[in-house]
C-alpha cells in the first residue's frame, strides 16, 4: 500500500520519531530583517505559538529563514546521546508520548489491568521485554527452532521453509503481503516486493565513496560478529560474512532504485499464479504461499518483475550451503535486538555506524516502542483518553475542512489546468476521507498468544499474528476503516489507494497544535501538515490515482504536460541543494514530498488568511502572517548527526529540514511580503516554482 507520510528523521529514520533499521519531518526588534518593526502592529491580538528564544536574530529572515527561525534552538539544543537526531517538535512530542505510555504500562505490569482491554497481554509483552536478566540467561537458544528449519533445507523444501521464515518476521530474498489492487482499489490482492539486504539501500553495495566503504566494512564486521556469537570459529565467521555480503550484493544488483520505485506504473504488474511461476521457474510458489498461509487462487502484484526474474538465477546457481548461511545471517540480524546483550551490542554497534547515535536508548523506551508495535491499538485506548480524549476532534476537523476549502478555492485559479481535469480534481478533493485522533473501531487482538516471562516467544508470536492478519486480507474487500499508524505515533499520512488522510492523536499536540495557540500558528504548524497530506493526493505519484483510489490517467494530455513542466522546476530547485559534504539532494527521489511541502504551505497560508481569527491574531509581537511562517519553520528545527544526514540524503524521499523550510518559502510571494524581502535576497527565488 502506497502510504505517503510527512516524515522527518529524528530517531533512526522517519515526520515522526519512529526507529527504523538498515533493512528496508519571536525576537524583539529584528534590525537584520528589512521589515517594519514588529512593535508597529500593536492592534493585533496576541496568543502563544512562537518560541522567541529559538530565533537567531543575527541572520535575516530574507537570507536564510530556517537559520533565522531556528538558529537559537539549533545552537542551544544538543542531540541527546541516545538519539541520532533531535527535533523541536517530533522528538519532544515522541519523548513525552513514550513517558505517558510508560506510565500506562507500569500500571498494567503492577496488576492494574481490570477494565483495560488487552491489559494482561500488554503487561506480558512489556514486562518480559523489561526482564533483561531472563533474556541474557537464554543467550542464543531462542534461535534454535529457526536454525533447525534452515539446517533442514533442501532444494525440494526451500520455498516452504522460506515461507515459514517469512511468517516469523525473517526478511530474506523478497517480501510478500497484501495490497489494494491498483486498478480496483476496493479489493486486496497479494504483493511480491524486492528485499533481503542488510545495508540501508541497494546503492550502498555499489557506491565507492569513502564513507560508504566504511559502512560496507562495518556491515561485514557486524555479520562476522553475529556468526561468531552463533558459534562459528573466527576464521569461518569472517569468510561467511564476506560470502553473505557478496550474495546480497548480487541481489541488490537486480533491484530497482528508489527513484524507479516511485513510479506507480512501474510497480504495478498484476498476475495470476501461473505467470508468477513462469517468472521464477523451479521455485515452488504453491508451497511458499501455503507456508505463509496465503489464500489460494488470488491475484498477485509483482512490484519488481526484473528482480523476481533474477531470483531464478540465485535459486539455481547459488550453492545450498551459501543460501543457508545467508538465511542464518538474516535470522541473526533481524532478531539480534531481541536476544542476549552480546547480540544486542553487535546490532547497536552497526546502528552507530549508520546513524552516529552514541548510546543506546534505556530499556524502558525500547520496550514501550516494542509494545506499541505489538499491541498499538490496545495501548492507544488509554493514551487517547489521557490526551485529546474521545471528543477532541471537532476543532481539528474544522482545520482540515479549511485546508480542503483552500484547495477548492485555488483550483479555478490554475491557468495550466483545463476544465475537464479540474472537474475531476474537484471530485477527488471532495471524496477524501479524513480520520482524526483514533480509528473508528479498535483492532482485535484475541488471537495474539503472548505470555509473561517469554520475551522472544512473544516477539515470534507477534510476528505470526501479524503475518496471519495481513495475509488474511488477500482476496477480500479493502477495509477502509483500518489505520496504518498507531494513534500515539507522531506522524500523519495520505493513502492514495483509499483517498484518505489520517492524523493520529500523537501529532495533535504542541508545537503542532494546541487549542491555546494563536490560530495563525496552528495553521502554520498542523495546518501545513494537513495541506501536505492533501497535496500528496496530487503530487507526481498521487495524481495518478483517481477519486476512488484507482490507478488511472484522469488528466488530459495538455494538463499532464503542464503539471510535469512545473514539477521539473521543483526537481531542479532541490537538485541544487547540498546539505552535507558534496552530497546533493536528489530532486527526483524527493519530488513527491517537495511538491507536498510546497502545496501544503500554500494551502495552509490561504486557509489561515481566509479565517477571521487567524488572519488577525499573531504571536510574540509578530503579525499573523509572520506568525504563520514562524510556526511552520519552528516545527522543523532539527539537529542531526553527520552519519544520519548522509543516510537521509541517500535514502529518504523527504528533503532535509532546512530545505523543507527554505525551499517552499523561497517560492512564495506571500512570504517575501510578510518579511519585506526584496529581489536578490536568498529567500527570493528568481525562477519561482509554483504548482498548486
Amino acid at each position: 500500500m502506497r502510504i505517503r507520510t510527512l516524515t522527518i528523521p529524528t530517531a533512526f529514520v522517519s515526520l515522526a520519531a519512529v526507529a527504523c533499521t538498515p533493512e528496508a519531518a519571536a525576537p524583539p526588534a529584528m534590525p537584520t530583517m528589512e521589515a517594519p518593526a514588529t512593535t508597529a502592529v500593536p492592534s493585533y491580538a496576541q496568543a502563544p505559538g512562537i518560541d522567541r528564544g529559538a530565533l537567531d536574530e543575527s541572520t535575516s529572515a530574507c537570507t536564510d529563514f530556517y537559520q533565522h527561525a531556528c538558529g537559537g534552538w539549533l545552537k542551544n539544543t544538543p542531540i541527546p546521546d541516545d538519539k541520532p537526531g533531535w527535533t523541536r517538535s517530533f522528538s519532544v512530542i515522541d519523548e513525552d508520548n513514550r513517558k505517558l505510555l510508560r506510565t500506562i504500562l507500569d500500571d498494567l505490569v503492577a496488576g492494574k489491568t481490570e477494565g483495560v482491554a488487552y491489559g494482561k497481554e500488554m503487561a506480558a509483552v512489556y514486562g518480559a521485554c523489561m526482564d533483561e536478566a531472563a533474556i541474557d540467561k537464554r543467550g542464543a537458544k531462542p534461535l534454535d527452532p529457526l536454525f533447525k528449519k534452515v539446517k533442514g533445507i533442501t532444494k525440494t523444501n526451500f520455498a516452504e521453509t522460506l515461507g515459514a521464515l517469512h511468517a516469523q518476521g525473517v526478511p530474506a530474498f523478497f517480501g510478500f503481503g497484501p495490497t489494494p489492487d491498483a486498478k480496483d482499489s476496493s479489493q486486496m490482492i497479494g504483493d511480491l516486493v524486492q528485499g533481503g539486504i542488510g545495508l540501508p539501500d541497494r546503492d550502498y553495495y555499489f557506491d565507492d565513496d569513502a564513507k560508504t566503504k566504511e559502512l560496507q566494512g562495518a556491515y561485514k564486521k557486524y555479520l562476522e560478529t553475529l556468526f561468531t556469537l552463533a558459534g562459528k570459529k573466527p576464521a569461518e565467521a569472517a569468510k561467511l560474512a564476506n560470502d553473505v555480503y557478496e550474495l546480497e550484493k548480487r541481489l541488490a544488483g537486480a533491484m530497482m532504485t528508489k527513484v524507479e520505485r516511485r513510479d506507480p506504473q512501474k510497480v504495478t504488474n498484476k498476475m495470476d499464479l501461473a505467470k508468477v511461476e513462469a517468472l521464477t521457474p523451479g521455485f515452488a510458489w504453491k508451497s511458499y504461499f501455503k507456508a505463509v498461509a496465503a489464500p489460494e487462487g488470488v491475484a498477485i502484484n509483482v512490484s519488481m518483475v526484473a528482480y523476481l526474474k533474477s531470483l531464478t538465477e540465485r535459486f539455481e546457481k547459488e550453492p545450498l550451503p551459501l543460501m543457508k548461511s545467508y538465511l542464518e545471517a538474516r535470522i541473526l540480524s533481524s532478531k539480534a535486538t531481541q536476544l542476549a546483550k552480546p547480540f544486542d551490542d553487535a546490532a547497536f554497534a552497526f546502528k552507530q555506524a549508520v546513524t552516529g547515535q552514541k548510546t543506546r536508548e534505556v530499556r524502558w523506551k525500547r520496550c514501550v516502542s516494542l509494545t506499541d508495535g505489538v499491541l498499538g491499538e490496545a495501548l492507544a485506548r488509554p493514551f487517547v483518553a489521557k490526551t485529546l480524549g474521545e471528543s477532541g476532534t471537532e476543532d481539528v476537523q474544522k482545520l482540515i475542512g479549511a485546508i480542503e476549502a483552500s484547495m477548492e478555492a485555488r483550483l479555478p485559479t490554475l491557468a495550466w489546468m483545463d476544465d475537464e481535469t479540474r472537474a475531476k480534481a474537484f471530485e477527488k478533493v471532495r471524496a477524501i476521507v479524513n480520520k482524526v485522533v483514533r480509528p473508528a473501531k479498535w483492532r482485535n487482538y484475541d488471537k495474539l498468544a503472548v505470555k509473561a516471562g517469554d520475551h522472544f516467544g512473544n516477539v515470534v508470536a507477534a510476528e505470526l499474528f501479524e503475518n496471519a492478519r495481513q495475509v488474511a486480507k488477500i482476496g477480500k474487500p479493502v477495509d477502509k476503516d483500518e489505520w496504518f499508524m498507531s494513534p500515539p505515533m507522531v506522524n500523519a499520512y495520505y493513502d492514495p489507494q483509499t483517498n484518505q488522510m489520517v492524523f493520529p492523536a500523537g501529532i495533535l499536540q504542541p508545537p503542532f497544535y494546541a487549542p491555546g495557540n494563536a490560530k495563525s500558528a496552528n495553521f502554520g504548524a498542523i495546518g501545513m501538515v494537513m495541506g501536505h497530506e492533501l497535496t500528496h493526493g496530487f503530487d507526481d505519484e498521487g495524481r495518478q490515482f483517481d477519486a476512488k483510489g484507482n490507478l488511472t490517467d484522469w488528466w488530459t494530455p495538455a494538463c499532464g504536460k503542464g503539471f510535469d513542466e512545473r514539477a521539473e522546476c521543483v526537481v531542479k530547485q532541490y537538485d541544487a541543494y547540498v546539505p552535507i559534504d558534496d552530497l546533493h539532494v536528489n530532486g527526483k527521489l524527493t519530488l513527491g514530498e517537495n511538491l507536498a511541502d510546497l502545496g501544503g504551505i500554500n494551502l495552509a497560508y490561504h486557509a489561515a488568511m481566509s479565517d477571521p481569527e487567524a488572519s488577525k491574531t499573531g504571536s510574540a509581537g509578530f503579525t499573523p502572517q509572520q506568525t504563520f511562517f514562524y510556526a511552520y519553520a519552528q516545527a522543523w528545527c532539527s539537529n542531526q548527526r553527520p552519519e544520519l544526514q548522509r543516510l537521509r540524503v541517500k535514502t529518504d524521499p523527504h528533503s532535509p529540514p532546512k530545505f523543507r523550510v527554505n525551499g517552499p518559502l523561497s517560492n512564495l510571494p506571500e512570504f517575501r511580503a510578510a518579511f519585506a524581502c526584496k529581489e536578490g535576497d536568498a529567500m527570493v527565488r528568481e525562477n519561482v516554482c509554483k504548482v498548486w
